[in-house]
């Protein structure tokens, strides 16, 4: 389960659905830190630039230490080439 003060951090950061958060405990809990997503929310995706989703991303990875990924960069962190 996710911590409340960091649930009340990534809501006012604008990362407010429930299961954002439990997909990033999940990640919180596993061995290597590593969150997939696609989700602009996460600053990943078409809208994952704009200024709320940068300020999550920096949220996830400073603070909560989570290495976020999309799918090319996962399969890049896999060693996989994709055409």
């Amino acid at each position: 389960m996710l911590r409340e003060c960091h649930r009340t951090k990534l809501t006012e950061l604008g990362c407010r659905k429930p299961s954002d958060h439990v997909f990033i405990a999940v990640a919180i809990e596993s061995p290597d830190k590593i969150l997939l997503t696609e989700d602009s929310d996460m600053g990943k995706g078409v809208k994952g630039q704009e200024e709320t989703s940068r300020q999550i991303l920096a949220y996830l990875t400073g603070n909560l230490q989570l290495k976020v990924l999309d799918a090319n960069e996962a399969l890049e962190f896999l060693g996989i080439k994709t055409p």
